[in-house]
């Protein structure tokens, strides 16, 4: 096992493991908002959005995203995971970001919007379900679609470019067989798919060219569940 991680990834001319756990910061500045999204986000409230999609295509990402989004411009969100904490929402907090937002009693949710909606404020919520039968108006939907070849091209370069020192850190390319097979492994998963390169990142010396059976071995040396955070 590698003691110097610093000259490891500066041999490769990286800075640090390109596939890291992001803060709200990074994974704003590497992975900017879509225009769209963007659009709704501007909006004069009050309004509410709604955000799902399958297990591990990039929600919470995009729910982080949306809170620095909120902090750039001056707001000060508040984010709240349902089901993990205990945690009391503030009455007139502006913009909440509620993720996990499945995990609430329909009724209570229901309040929550409602009672925020009246009051002229900004609701952003997260979750694997549809919510619009709970919610009774309609809500702008940001769909987080499952990741493709080229969203997983697209994550690997720009987390790659990111972390370079000059040009050679630029010469690592993921073959499409990989990508394939990294998809397949994980279920579609980003988390996992993350552990996965976040794995064969630690190698000595990390392949130029990651292939289908870089993957492959990297999966068997990762938990089944891969790491935290989808981009």
């Amino acid at each position: 096992m590698l003691n110097d991680w610093s000259g490891h990834y500066r041999r490769a001319y990286l800075r640090e493991n390109p596939f890291q756990e992001l803060s709200a910061e990074l994974l704003y500045e590497i992975f900017p908002l879509p225009d769209r999204l963007v659009e709704i986000l501007r909006q004069e409230p009050p309004w509410t959005l709604q955000i799902f999609g399958p297990c591990g295509s990039g929600k919470t990402s995009t729910l982080v995203r949306i809170f620095q989004h909120f902090r750039v411009k001056g707001f000060e969100p508040f984010l709240f995971t349902a089901g993990r904490e205990e945690t009391v929402i503030p009455n007139k907090v502006s913009p909440l970001l509620l993720d996990e937002a499945s995990r609430l009693d329909g009724q209570r949710l229901s309040e929550i919007v409602v009672s925020r909606q009246a009051e002229g404020m900004i609701t952003v919520t997260a979750g694997s379900v549809d919510l619009s039968a709970t919610i009774p108006f309609p809500c702008e939907i940001w769909t987080a679609p499952a990741p493709s070849l080229r969203d997983l091209q697209q994550i690997f370069s720009r987390r790659l470019q990111y972390y370079s020192i000059g040009d050679e850190a630029s010469t690592f390319s993921l073959s499409e067989s990989a990508a394939e097979e990294a998809l397949r492994l994980s279920l579609g998963n980003l988390r996992h798919v993350r552990a996965l390169l976040y794995e064969i990142f630690t190698w000595e010396p990390i392949p130029a060219l990651i292939e289908a059976g870089h993957v492959t071995e990297a999966h068997a040396c990762i938990s089944p569940n891969g790491d935290a955070g989808a981009q």
